[in-house]
């Protein structure tokens, strides 16, 4: 009979034995909560379950293609799959592959494919270990025409439907950052006073589409923002950038970093 116990060592049995051994090895006694000797071993440990998961499933698919019977009943086992009554072994064996090709995508996956799909959500960004080991916390950038407490509010449903026993995570908004942008255009000869107007128009629109679009660890380039203007009409000549500010900021006129937890958002966006 197959035996993998010894391949299947959990978070908690990982850390009593490490604070045991070094107890006992060195002059290090406090770890008790909030330590930072026990948030170290912690942090490593929870990287070395994740390893022994993988260690288990590696192991295990080493005789799926071989087990029969009641040996791959064994196997089977260890990914919570039950055999099918009067199933043969081909089609038990098939579905244990799969079942292992989708644990093999980790939670992260299954986590980012479930907040994705809530309608308005138009990207996330992942912090994990954000309030200690086992957790996380994921910031949406959630489309603007939409309720974001709403939304926030089902991505965290579906979270809680995907995230593994002893995994917390939750929803966040970004920190809004206000862009403030004036530019300067200069048409053509021919172009006539309407043709002025509805331009400065699209270029004001444009420009604040792309402001809005940016958020977790993008980058607000500025030759991308002059060929969103320039490409608006062949009636522009040239355009200018005449003072950019963030957050009431002046800024230089250089390309800005958006953080990883942050959104940009146009306030004041002036086209003369």
């Amino acid at each position: 009979m197959l035996h993998l116990e010894k391949y299947n060592r959990d978070f908690s049995e990982l850390t009593e034995e490490a604070i045991n051994n070094l107890k006992e090895n060195t002059v290090i006694t406090n770890f008790s909560s909030g330590s930072i000797a026990r948030a170290l071993v912690e942090v490593y440990n929870d990287e070395m379950d994740q390893f022994y998961d993988r260690l288990q499933t590696s192991m295990a698919m080493k005789f799926v293609s071989m087990a029969s019977g009641a040996y791959l009943d064994e196997i089977a086992k260890i990914f919570n799959i039950e055999r099918h009554d009067g199933e043969e072994d081909d089609n038990f064996r098939f579905r244990i592959i799969h079942a292992t090709e989708s644990l093999a995508k980790g939670n992260e996956m299954a986590v980012r494919l479930a907040v994705l799909s809530v309608d308005g959500v138009h990207e996330m960004e992942i912090k994990k270990y954000s309030r200690g080991t086992g957790t996380f916390d994921i910031y949406l950038a959630i489309d603007e025409s939409m309720n974001n407490e709403e939304v926030m509010e089902k991505a965290q449903k579906e979270v809680e439907e995907v995230e593994s026993c002893g995994i917390m995570g939750n929803i966040l908004e970004p920190e809004i950052i206000m862009v403030d942008l004036e530019t300067m255009l200069t048409f053509h000869q021919d172009t006539s006073d309407e043709e002025k107007s509805s331009i400065r128009d699209i270029v004001e629109r444009n420009i604040v589409q792309y402001i809005n679009n940016l958020y977790f660890d993008d980058i607000l380039i500025v030759t991308d923002l002059i060929n969103e203007v320039m490409e608006v009409s062949n009636k522009i000549k040239d355009m200018r950038i005449a003072s950019m500010a963030i957050d009431d900021n002046n800024v230089p006129i250089t390309n800005q970093t958006i953080e990883w937890n942050e959104q940009a958002a146009a306030r004041d966006v002036v086209v003369n």
